[in-house]
């Protein structure tokens, strides 16, 4: 039966009503369901959402998820249809792939998991296909599997401001609301407006959610405190400029943009707008940030100098001795530090290495250069120990394709540099508590996050 209960023409994601729409043509692209989403709003979407986002195709989907089982699991839930409906009217209040996941290893005294389950063959029709468009309702992509969507979209949520955008250099483009309600080519729905970096300057943009929001607009502020006091910018940048070991130090160092201007914002974000501190959004309220901290400039520009200092001084020792192995027992060791090394310092370090992680890496660097030291006549402990690593460093390249809001994902990453430094060099202490059974309750958070 056909209802609206059990077909509906809209989905709710979050405060949004987004619309469903309806084909019977097997074969094509379209035939299902089809959820129209404006970009802003792709990185809200919630894939165990719209897995069961319909009713009426409930039970005709945990059916084909029984039937696509293993053979060993199958004979349990025989007559399947009988089963299926069994489990939905189980499940129905807490209904997700987690819940279903726990059901069928109830019932079959076997376990799967929510990743072997999502993985299982299902027809395409049972699959929502999500087409995405831009706000002015150009078509940008379609598709039933997220990776591939948010792929295809080049990973970006929020629409990119267009070619024509306004260009500001100061704040006078108004109040920054946290949030606002716009209709687009038909369809009403909630963004997070932010002030995003474009060119040499700052654009107005529109994102889907608070988070995205906060950490474009963190960086675009920067830019416009830079451009409100350049005698401050310009004295870090002399700061870094005339300081003979920093420039000395960072030769060689492949950076994103020079490191004298990373140097200059991360000053100025940890002066102005530290990650504790909420981001300002009237230009009253800049204004009076602006006041009251530019007295703390110079101090900022000292300690972080030190801090950049420090830790290219271990850079350079880890990347000489990593140098010295070149016995061909070294390999696996020397490819997985130097994979470590390449995810601890992408070439915009500087600035994007958040606190209070960003004062710990030369504490990770000489972690890695203790392992180092003791690599030679000790490759069988050092695998073993790489070995509790890897299926941790692992998880965190598959789970950053599935998401692209990743909190519980960064924090699984911090928790292993932890976890590196309690293995190879316990003697210079961690940070925070961190074992295997925390690093397991962290990464069931990211997978949990990921699925979202």
């Amino acid at each position: 039966q056909v209802t609206a209960d059990l077909f509906p023409d809209v989905l709710c994601i979050g405060d949004n009503q987004l619309p469903l729409s309806y084909r019977f043509e097997p074969g094509q692209a379209d035939d299902g369901a089809t959820l129209t989403v404006p970009e802003p709003l792709l990185k809200t979407l919630d894939a165990n959402q719209l897995a069961w986002a319909i009713p009426g195709w409930q039970v005709e989907r945990i059916t084909a998820i029984l039937r696509a089982l293993p053979k060993e699991q199958r004979k349990h839930f025989v007559p399947v249809p009988d089963a299926a409906a069994r489990c939905l009217q189980e499940l129905r209040e807490r209904f997700s792939y987690a819940a279903l996941a726990e059901w069928i290893t109830r019932e079959s005294s076997q376990t799967i998991s929510v990743e072997q389950l999502a993985k299982l063959s299902t027809s395409d029709h049972l699959k929502i296909n999500v087409r995405v468009q831009r706000l002015d309702g150009q078509f940008v992509t379609q598709g039933r599997d997220f990776v591939t969507v948010r792929r295809a979209s080049r990973g970006v949520s929020a629409a990119m401001p267009s070619a024509d955008a306004s260009i500001y250099r100061s704040w006078d483009f108004g109040d920054l609301p946290i949030e606002k309600i716009v209709e687009r080519r038909g369809v009403t729905f909630t963004v997070y407006p932010a002030i995003r970096l474009q060119g040499d300057g700052v654009a107005i943009d529109e994102c889907g959610s608070p988070q995205e929001a906060d950490g474009i607009s963190r960086r675009g502020i920067v830019r416009l405190a830079e451009l409100a006091l350049p005698q401050h910018a310009k004295m870090a940048h002399k700061h870094f400029t005339d300081k003979r070991e920093l420039v000395l130090l960072s030769h060689g160092v492949g950076t994103q943009k020079s490191l004298a201007d990373a140097f200059v914002q991360r000053a100025f974000q940890e002066c102005f707008f530290a990650d504790d501190m909420p981001l300002p959004r009237t230009p009253e309220e800049f204004r009076m940030r602006l006041e009251a901290h530019r007295g703390r400039i110079g101090e900022t520009i000292e300690r972080i100098a030190a801090q950049v200092i420090d830790l290219l001084k271990a850079l350079r020792k880890v990347r000489q001795s990593l140098g010295t192995l070149q016995a061909s027992a070294f390999n696996a060791a020397l490819r997985d530090m130097e994979s470590q090394l390449t995810a601890l310092m992408p070439t915009d370090f500087i600035a994007v290495v958040p606190s209070p992680w960003f004062g710990y890496l030369p504490r990770y660097l000489r972690a890695l250069q203790r392992r180092i030291e003791r690599l030679p006549g000790n490759t069988q402990r050092d695998t073993e120990l790489m070995r509790s690593i890897s299926s941790f460093t692992q998880l965190i390249a598959q789970l950053k394709i599935k998401t692209i809001s990743h909190p519980e994902l960064d924090k699984l990453y911090w928790m292993i540099e932890e976890y590196r430094v309690s293995l190879f060099a316990q003697d210079l202490k961690t940070s925070i508590p961190v074992s295997d059974k925390r690093l397991a309750e962290q990464v069931q958070r990211a997978m949990e996050e990921s699925s979202r």
